[in-house]
């Protein structure tokens, strides 16, 4: 029998071995991998995947804060109003008292 067509004929993964099982498919066998390298890797996607998250709450945060400060704006003014219709009611009955005084 021919050994590369016996090597074809395995089916793919017959090997545990990844390296063995390249072999046997005549394919070029995958390279190590280095576990420090993976992991570096792996912290700089965390690492960037969390800075989106920051940034992101950072906005959600400022729009918040905009938001707030927009709704105490309007009450700030809604009460300015109040305040100057109060005092102008003030005076009108203080000139009402001092004209039924006269």
């Amino acid at each position: 029998a021919d050994p590369p067509a016996e090597k074809a004929a395995l089916p793919d993964g017959f090997f545990d071995d990844k390296v063995k099982d390249a072999i046997a498919h005549n394919r070029e066998p995958p390279k190590p991998v280095n576990i420090d390298d993976e992991f570096a890797a792996f912290q700089e996607e965390i690492e960037d995947d969390i800075e989106v998250l920051d940034q992101q709450e950072d906005e959600e945060v400022r729009k918040k804060v905009e938001q707030r400060d927009e709704e105490d704006n309007e009450v700030q003014l809604d009460l300015v109003h109040r305040v100057r219709q109060l005092r102008e009611a003030k005076e009108a009955l203080t000139r009402k008292r001092l004209a039924e005084a006269s």
